[in-house]
């Protein structure tokens, strides 16, 4: 369900079990039942506001990340404190006593001419999940590095954590062109304040060919530090 706020500024609510009876065009006031949640295990809220500009590099996103705004600071009180006080991950108590600054999150890291935030495999068209890369830094543990990736790869995972801590030159902020770097993989699912949890699952080699083009490989290797490119690798681009 999407809702129009104003002329600029629309919310929607997925993942819900709707109410009988709505149709494209009824107005909805504040307290009206609208559905009940069901069907995954949580509620998508996302607003959409063309007011802010986000900075990505690339125009080619719906516009639901074009514009993506943080929803809970819309919220009027006390309800907005109630729902950022669950703005945490779960079973780590220690959360809410340390500073993280984190409660809206971020989500667009994009540099120019650097290896951080998203890229689109070559030769694709579209925004589709398979075609889509990022470096960016985790939600919670803003410290830790991720790497989230759509396309099929030889390890069959999809989001991973990189251990740390990371030399300052393979940090994806400071990687630049004609720069080649490796990045040792963990399951991206299981991790915690301190390190990746369980074992290296994978090597990730990135070459920054150009400021807008570069060529990565996933090996599905547990030992080595350093591999050099095979028939295998492929190209993103911003």
């Amino acid at each position: 369900m999407k809702i129009g706020v104003t002329n600029t500024m629309t919310y929607y609510l997925d993942h819900i079990y709707l109410d009988p009876g709505f149709a494209v065009g009824d107005w909805v006031q504040a307290g009206d039942s609208l559905g009940l949640s069901g069907g995954a295990a949580a509620v998508d809220l996302g607003l959409m506001n063309k007011n802010v500009s986000n900075g990505f590099l690339h125009a080619n996103y719906p516009p639901s990340t074009l514009y993506g705004d943080a929803p809970l600071k819309y919220y009027e009180s006390p309800l907005k404190e109630s729902l950022y006080a669950l703005v945490k991950p779960t079973g780590e108590p220690a959360y809410d006593s340390a500073f993280w600054g984190v409660k809206d999150g971020k989500f667009v890291f994009d540099q120019p001419g650097r290896l951080i935030g998203n890229w689109f495999r070559e030769g694709t068209d579209g925004y589709m999940f398979a075609d889509h890369l990022s470096f960016c830094y985790d939600f919670f543990y803003t410290d830790q590095l991720r790497i989230a990736i759509g396309k099929d790869n030889a390890t069959q995972c999809k989001l991973f954590a990189v251990k740390g801590p990371l030399l300052e030159s393979s940090k994806p902020e400071n990687v630049i062109a004609d720069q080649r770097t490796a990045f040792q993989l963990y399951n991206g699912n299981n991790v915690n304040s301190s390190e990746p949890a369980g074992t290296r699952i994978g090597l990730m080699m990135v070459e920054m060919v150009a400021d807008d083009r570069i060529k990565i490989e996933i090996f599905n290797d547990e030992t080595s530090n350093f591999l050099p490119f095979t028939s295998a690798a492929c190209y993103y681009i911003r």
